[in-house]
């Protein structure tokens, strides 16, 4: 029944009626369906492109009450992504068990793309913490798709809280220079771009990863957003990174410092006017 099911029952474009009249027929012979059986029908359908027909196989293995194997597992969560049935996906990984069901990296990025179109910070934050729940590592480029979701929310402070989190756990890999830029992004939009100096700051002497030109550029939009009483700390943090990158990176560095130190020596002739003025009141 194997090389029915693959050959035979799918020449062609996939098609579910064939399969399900197959399946109808073995229950009718009194033909055992195992996981397997279940496992290259699923995977067939997902191969053809036939993701609705892909759930309708998976509904006749739940009729059956055979146990879904990782695989199988992983093909409907495909399968309902692309016929647009994001909370269906999202549902096999609530009721599915972690010894049931343990899904690549891959699988959950496929959904946080899905996520990510959809601006579902609070599902994407769920499905990372149901990888780690599940033990699967969860890479830079996984994390960074969450982080972006986040942000794309309107929860960047959170992305950002996120970012160091991870990033003072120590393991590698966990973060990387796109999650330094998401997580000064949302800080800049929370209104603390005192925090985001700090986070670039830290990155360029720790020098972890590479900060990139990107990076560098995001310090002309903590200049112009900070306030008055954070431009000497912030004036501080661009110091102690002069030197420390290319060229390119360093012109930008310079050019911010620049505008910075104008804005100070405005702050400075406004408050020495005020104090004049105070004194000839006085």
């Amino acid at each position: 029944f194997r090389a029915v099911a693959v050959a035979g029952v799918l020449p062609g474009p996939a098609r579910s009626a064939p399969a399900k009249r197959l399946i109808e027929d073995m229950r009718s012979w009194g033909v055992p369906r195992s996981s397997e059986f279940y496992d290259v029908m699923m995977r067939a359908m997902t191969r053809k492109q036939g993701y609705q027909q892909a759930a309708d196989i998976f509904e006749e293995l739940q009729r059956d009450q055979v146990a879904p194997t990782s695989d199988s597992a992983a093909c409907l969560v495909t399968s309902l992504v692309e016929v647009g049935d994001v909370d269906g996906a999202l549902g096999l990984f609530k009721t599915l068990a972690p010894e049931q069901f343990k899904p690549s990296i891959r699988v959950y990025m496929f959904l946080l793309k899905a996520l990510h179109s959809a601006t579902r910070g609070a599902d994407a934050l769920m499905l990372l913490q149901d990888a780690r729940r599940r033990g699967v590592v969860v890479d830079a480029l996984c994390f960074n798709m969450v982080l972006g979701t986040l942000l794309k929310s309107g929860r960047g402070l959170e992305a950002a809280e996120m970012y160091v989190e991870a990033r003072d756990s120590g393991a590698p890999g966990a973060v990387d220079c796109v999650s330094l830029n998401t997580a000064m992004i949302g800080l800049v939009r929370a209104r603390h771009p005192e925090r985001a100096a700090g986070l670039i700051e830290e990155a360029v002497l720790a020098g972890s990863f590479e900060v990139n030109l990107r990076t560098y550029r995001l310090l002309a939009d903590i200049v112009d957003k900070s306030a008055p009483k954070y431009r000497a700390a912030i004036m501080e943090a661009l110091k102690k990174m002069q030197g420390r990158s290319a060229a390119a990176c360093e012109a930008l560095l310079q050019a911010a410092m620049s505008k910075l130190a104008r804005m100070q020596f405005t702050d400075d002739s406004t408050a020495t006017g005020s104090e004049g003025e105070d004194s000839v009141q006085g």
